[in-house]
């Protein structure tokens, strides 16, 4: 088991890189299906550590489409679309042309034979593995520059609101296929029956009647328990009041007082002890069930964040945001309890990640979106980039001056001893 220090560290790491990774991944996707230069995939965030690999690009030139591998022909610097350049390729038997030899030629220099402008080039993406080992990136080619062929910008609304709103959606796919890998491996559900005593904290009141670990919570004050739960309830119920314990340990079953505390220190009970189930059984279902399921819970989480949200901003209920901090908690809490309570922290957040990026803010998947939607209502006449591109900065800035306040909060709901997120 990890040291207490080290899983929040462990758990943040593991869940925030595969949150980002799969999120970058759908965009990574949708670009390159729909034909847009993708520059860069890293794993992390820089400084970069290693080029991986570079994939195969292209460039066009007389019209003509050949392949780049990197295996083949070294690409000279400053080669890109529009440049002057001299080329040799060969054809395989399959017909397709590679590249074998380019060079960039001076326009301004005497005439070359043979010597024609690039149409299009796309150098082919470029993997990399980066210091920051938080999820990862896609670099793509001109996101506000409508004048790069095979960027972003230069692509119809329709094509771009695919690739903006696939991070997200990847998101929802998580959550779904973890919700099914959950159904798929099970858990351990508690049976009615006995409460187990799993630890006594020191110099609480459970010490000092006697409780030990393992000791059997047969009935409360003649009371007949059956679950962690309404144990916890009952002994509520009487804080600050003698109350018996009736105990079964090993053959032996004994009697034992003790007065439940009305403010007992940070993270421990009233008695001081944790509980648990003494009997449990293997909940798990078979693939076919197991898939249903999983879109199911999705689902149904999906609507209780998205009522969550629109309650908050009627003001129904009090906001209850977290950031980075009390997620590492929750991680590392996860980490420690099982990987069941590990996949179910990453499709919550996971889900979570997809509707507050949906959320039309500047600087958001959600707020570049709304610019697509508005030039698809003006007819395809889109804002000006560069507008756009500074409305987005303001709002990263913002978001970021957010993140550290929440941070704040966070700190200080740790120090308080608040309950971190669900899980």
């Amino acid at each position: 088991m990890l040291p207490s220090i080290l899983a929040p560290i462990v758990g943040f790491v593991i869940v925030f890189g595969v949150l980002v990774l799969f999120h970058e991944a759908g965009h990574f996707i949708a670009a390159k299906l729909a034909g847009v230069t993708v520059e860069e995939f890293g794993f992390g965030y820089p400084p970069r550590l290693l080029n991986l690999w570079r994939g195969r690009g292209f460039i066009v030139v007389n019209h003509k489409k050949l392949i780049i591998d990197h295996r083949r022909v070294r690409l000279p610097d400053g080669l890109k679309a529009g440049t002057l350049v001299r080329y040799q390729y060969e054809t395989d038997d399959k017909g397709q042309h590679y590249l074998t030899h380019i060079e960039v030629v001076d326009p301004k220099g005497p005439p070359v034979a043979g010597a024609s402008y690039v149409e299009q080039f796309d150098a082919g993406t470029r993997y990399t593995l980066n210091a920051i080992p938080f999820g990862g990136f896609v670099k793509m080619l001109g996101e506000e520059d409508p004048s790069a062929p095979g960027s972003l910008a230069s692509k119809r609304w329709l094509v771009r609101f695919g690739v903006l709103v696939a991070g997200p959606l990847m998101n929802l796919l998580l959550a779904i296929l973890l919700f099914s890998a959950i159904f798929l491996i099970g858990w351990d559900e508690g049976l009615p029956g006995p409460v187990q005593v799993r630890a006594v904290a020191p110099n609480s009141p459970a010490e000092r009647a006697g409780i030990q670990e393992g000791d059997l919570v047969l009935s409360i004050d003649g009371m007949q328990v059956q679950s962690p739960l309404e144990l916890s309830e009952k002994t509520k119920a009487r804080v600050g009041m003698p109350v018996t314990l009736y105990i079964q340990r090993g053959e032996e079953r004994l009697s034992i007082r003790l007065v439940p505390r009305e403010h007992p220190p940070q993270n421990e009970g009233a008695m001081g002890v944790q509980i648990s189930y003494s009997k449990f059984q293997r909940v798990r279902y078979p693939l076919w069930q197991a898939i249903p399921l999983g879109f199911q819970t999705a689902a149904i989480t999906v609507l209780a964040m998205v009522q969550g949200v629109i309650w908050m901003i009627q003001g129904i209920i009090a906001p209850d945001v977290s950031g980075p901090i009390t997620i590492a908690r929750a991680a590392g809490e996860a980490v420690r309890s099982g990987l069941v309570s590990l996949l179910n922290l990453i499709a919550f957040l996971s889900i979570n990640l997809c509707i507050l990026n949906l959320i039309p803010f500047p600087g958001l998947d959600g707020g570049r979106l709304l610019f697509v939607i508005i030039e698809a209502l003006r007819g395809g006449r889109r804002i000006a980039p560069e507008r756009e591109g500074l409305v987005h900065l303001i709002g990263v800035a913002i978001l970021l001056g957010f993140m550290l306040l929440i941070s704040y909060y966070d700190i200080v709901r740790w120090i308080s001893g608040q309950p971190i997120l669900p899980q």
